[in-house]
């Protein structure tokens, strides 16, 4: 995947974000349901770390697969990534709540990594006229553009 996406879906509804949702899938669904979040025309952005520290890392992954729901690229998903190859990477995974990663069978790791480095790490959203950006982190630059 293109470290750069942009976003090429008509959105009928409303566009949301979300921070770092890190494992907290009930949490997530509870909130989404107090703000009235339509899962048919609303598009959910997370900026990362979808995992690590919560219970519900499976089902926070799942969500990538909804068509409602998209993601950038954060460094708990890097921690994944890199994590299976690297033991430095794999202590500070650990480290940051990561140890459930590793509790799973090689094939599982090996799915859910690919699956994170897939995503992009900047993803550019064009709705109701206007351009929105993501990240995970902030940026230095004051130009989208520039920085894209």
């Amino acid at each position: 995947m293109a470290l750069v996406k942009i976003w090429d879906k008509e959105i009928k509804g409303k566009l949301w974000a979300v921070g770092d949702i890190h494992g907290c899938y009930n949490l997530l669904m509870t909130r989404l349901k107090e703000i009235g979040f339509d899962f048919e025309n609303d598009l959910l952005v997370a900026v990362g770390d979808l995992v690590d520290r919560g219970t519900q890392n499976i089902e926070c992954i799942e969500l990538l697969s909804k068509p409602w729901f998209t993601s950038v690229r954060g460094n708990h998903e890097d921690l994944c990534i890199g994590g299976l190859h690297n033991e430095s990477y794999k202590r500070c995974h650990v480290a940051n709540g990561g140890e459930w990663f590793y509790m799973l069978d090689g094939q599982a790791m090996y799915n859910i990594a690919k699956t994170f480095a897939e995503l992009p790490v900047v993803l550019e959203i064009s709705h109701n006229g206007k351009k929105f950006g993501f990240v995970h982190g902030h940026i230095e630059q004051n130009n989208w553009d520039e920085f894209k």
